[in-house]
């Protein structure tokens, strides 16, 4: 009875309506999640739950994570610009075992670093980041300035860096600093590139930087705008 009344309303098109229905007042990640996702479920859990704040950015990342795992591509973790470490608990999720390097003033922007007035991200500290992490999980959170805060990494060897500095002079610094250190596979995810609150100051410094090397970014339609390349 149920599989006849099933073909009936399929034959009626009203199987299809409550799917256009149901679909139109899902959350954003309900709507439009990957249906054959390559991450496995519990990403995609965490991703649909997450998908509030920016879905296909997180989404994004998790399948750039997987690559970076299944293809075994040495290095560790960088997050440039933690704030409260939302970003931070996603990918630590994606790659519980690597190491992470976590960097951030947790102070908001370093007043001789930015070009227009801007306060913001000042709501936050180390110890609720720590806090988020497990014991178990590899993680160092480096407070302070960047690149002040790299010095003694130089010898490391990073798989996947996030810079979210919102900035220019430390955008530019992280790319300079990471770009030699990145395996090759690697991949940098640059936030906030069409964002006009800093001045599209990340797109300046990713357009620039990249103008002398081989690789090139390709653009994310995520809420701010994101681009990301890969180290040939």
């Amino acid at each position: 009875m149920k599989n006849q009344l099933k073909k009936l309303f399929q034959s009626l098109g009203i199987l299809n309506a409550i799917r256009g229905i149901r679909n139109r007042f899902k959350p954003y990640g309900d709507n439009f999640h990957m249906r054959f996702p390559t991450y496995d479920s519990t990403i995609q859990q965490e991703l649909t739950s997450r998908a509030q704040h920016d879905y296909v950015r997180y989404a994004s990342i998790a399948l750039a994570l997987k690559q970076v795992q299944t293809q075994n591509i040495h290095g560790h973790i960088a997050e440039c610009g933690v704030w409260r470490g939302d970003l931070s608990t996603f990918l630590m999720q994606c790659a519980p075992t690597r190491r992470f390097y976590l960097f951030d003033t947790f102070e908001g922007f370093p007043k001789e670093q930015i070009e227009l007035t801007d306060s913001r991200f000042q709501d936050t500290d180390v110890e609720s980041v720590r806090a988020k992490f497990p014991k178990n999980v590899d993680v160092q959170i480096c407070k302070g300035i960047f690149p002040d805060t790299a010095k003694g990494l130089e010898q490391e060897q990073f798989a996947f860096v996030m810079i979210d500095f919102d900035i220019y002079i430390p955008t530019v610094a992280a790319l300079e600093f990471f770009y030699p250190r990145l395996a090759k596979g690697g991949y940098v995810f640059i936030h906030d590139v069409n964002s006009p609150e800093s001045d599209h100051a990340c797109y300046r410094a990713v357009t620039e930087f990249l103008q002398n090397k081989p690789e090139q970014f390709i653009e994310i339609p995520d809420l701010w705008g994101s681009v990301v390349f890969r180290k040939v």
